[in-house]
């Protein structure tokens, strides 16, 4: 198994030396890509790194452990919150984070979060290279079923209890499910739901627009709505998509 990447995200040189220590005693298998005392150099390090796992303080200068979450919606990595107080617990669950340790740092308390990332990671890795595997839906359509390499789906439109899918070769397939129902099929990495009628393909954005509202202009010409509500998270994707 190829190594786990993590980083370090804390304002104290002595918790960061704390968890670095016990990383090379009891977590060989995870390498440590770098460090960071700050939010800001936090989310240059996590978007340079891309690490599997971020050792993250809640109370740090310029931007808290919690504002820098807020700037990777997509979250393709696991956190375990480090810190000096217990009084962001219950926030530390909501964002889905795998533990909350507290400092001084107890190491069974450090052992039993590190084997919970691991596992996390490892089945993560796992359903990637399952989904990388085939990469292909199926959907019902009017005469049967089809089946589509997700590169091929250029954008889907909701149509109520139907949708409309647009691929590469132009084609605009009518399948007879919801458009929430068609979005629990697609690899999220590659799709973002822009709009309550539209899932588009990250693959096939050529631009994003300011015109009249926001939209994103497809590859094969094709302009499509972007709600309010979802535009710092599509910038977010197509960012982080991109690099």
């Amino acid at each position: 198994m190829k190594p786990i990447k993590a980083v370090i995200v804390d304002d104290e040189p002595a918790a960061v030396e704390v968890i670095q220590m016990l990383l090379q005693e009891f977590a060989g298998d995870i390498a440590l890509e770098g460090t960071a005392r700050n939010g800001l150099e936090a989310i240059q390090l996590i978007s340079r790194c891309k690490p599997d796992l971020v050792f993250l303080d809640v109370d740090m200068p310029v931007m808290n452990g919690f504002q820098v979450l807020e700037k990777f919606p997509g979250m393709h990595f696991e956190v375990i919150f480090t810190t000096g107080s217990s009084e962001h617990a219950l926030k530390a669950l909501k964002v889905k984070a795998i533990d909350y340790l507290l400092k001084p740092i107890d190491p069974a308390d450090f052992i039993l979060a590190v084997e919970q990332a691991r596992n996390l990671v490892v089945l993560n890795r796992q359903k990637n290279t399952a989904g990388q595997a085939s990469g292909r839906i199926q959907l019902p359509a009017q005469n049967g079923i089809i089946f589509l390499d997700e590169q091929d789906v250029v954008h889907i439109l909701g149509m109520g209890s139907y949708c409309q899918v647009h691929t590469v070769k132009n084609e605009k397939i009518l399948v007879s499910k919801n458009i929430g129902q068609i979005e629990e099929k697609l690899s999220s990495g590659h799709f973002f739901r822009c709009h309550n009628s539209h899932i588009i393909n990250l693959d096939h954005v050529a631009k994003f627009l300011h015109k009249d509202g926001y939209v994103v202009e497809m590859k094969d010409g094709t302009l499509v709505d972007v709600s309010r509500r979802s535009k710092e998270k599509l910038l977010d994707a197509l960012a982080q998509h991109s690099r």
